[in-house]
């Protein structure tokens, strides 16, 4: 695939350039970011709130071969007024089907 976008359906693998895994289900609506799951990396990875966590998938902003990912996040925190996260990430290297 060369691009992902909110409104296709299923589970996908989108690999990063950091070499960072994340898990989404569109259908779900849920994200799952995986540190290093793939090697060479060409950029280090960073340490972010809820790796390894699923947490509410608002949005897909961006899902591009080639370009930076971009998500809306939703319950990575839960002070007041928190109304959700934007991750961008490393550009995207692989987006695969799961189901």
């Amino acid at each position: 695939m060369d691009s992902l976008a909110d409104t296709d359906l299923g589970t996908f693998a989108v690999d990063t350039a950091s070499g960072t895994r994340y898990e989404l289900d569109t259908v779900a609506r849920t994200a799952l970011r995986v540190p290093r799951t793939n090697e060479p990396a060409t950029h280090e990875p960073a340490d972010l709130r809820k790796d390894g966590t699923a947490v509410v998938l608002v949005s897909i902003a961006s899902c591009t071969l080639g370009l930076p990912l971009t998500l809306i996040l939703g319950a990575v925190d839960n002070y007041d007024g928190y109304g959700g996260t934007v991750r961008r990430a490393t550009p995207v290297t692989a987006i695969e089907r799961l189901s």
